[in-house]
C-alpha cells in the first residue's frame, strides 16, 4: 500500500514535468529547425529525450521511452555530422513522434483523473 502511494505520487510527478516541459521541448525544436541556435537546441531536446526515455517505463509509459530513446539517438546521429536528408528528416518525425506521446500521456494521465473522481 506505501508502495503504491509513494509509486502514484511519482508519477504525478513525472507528469507535471512532461507538462512543463513539452512545451520547451516544442519552441527548442521549432527553433533548430528554422536554424536557430542548432546545436544547442538539439543537444537540449537531446538531453531531456534521455531522461525522459530512463524514467517513462518506470511509469507504464513504455511508448513514450521507446519514442524519446528513438529521438535522442536520431538526434545524436545528426550531431555527430550525418546530416544527409534521410538522417535530418529521420530526426525531425523521431522528435515529432515523442513530443505526439507526450500530449498523449498528458491526456491519459487527464481522464484518469476525471475517473479517480
Amino acid at each position: 500500500m506505501h508502495q503504491d502511494i509513494v509509486l502514484e505520487r511519482l508519477r504525478a510527478r513525472f507528469i507535471d514535468r512532461i507538462a512543463k516541459l513539452k512545451p520547451d521541448l516544442g519552441d527548442s525544436f521549432e527553433a533548430a529547425r528554422h536554424g536557430r541556435d542548432v546545436t544547442a537546441n538539439l543537444t537540449t531536446i537531446m538531453s531531456e529525450s534521455h531522461r525522459i526515455a530512463g524514467l517513462a517505463g518506470s511509469f507504464a509509459f513504455e511508448d513514450l521511452g521507446a519514442s524519446a530513446s528513438d529521438a535522442e539517438t536520431a538526434i545524436r546521429h545528426v550531431l555527430r555530422g550525418n546530416r544527409d536528408r534521410e538522417a535530418l528528416s529521420q530526426m525531425m518525425k523521431s522528435v515529432r513522434a515523442m513530443l505526439d506521446r507526450m500530449a498523449e500521456c498528458l491526456r491519459e494521465n487527464e481522464v484518469r483523473r476525471l475517473i479517480a473522481s
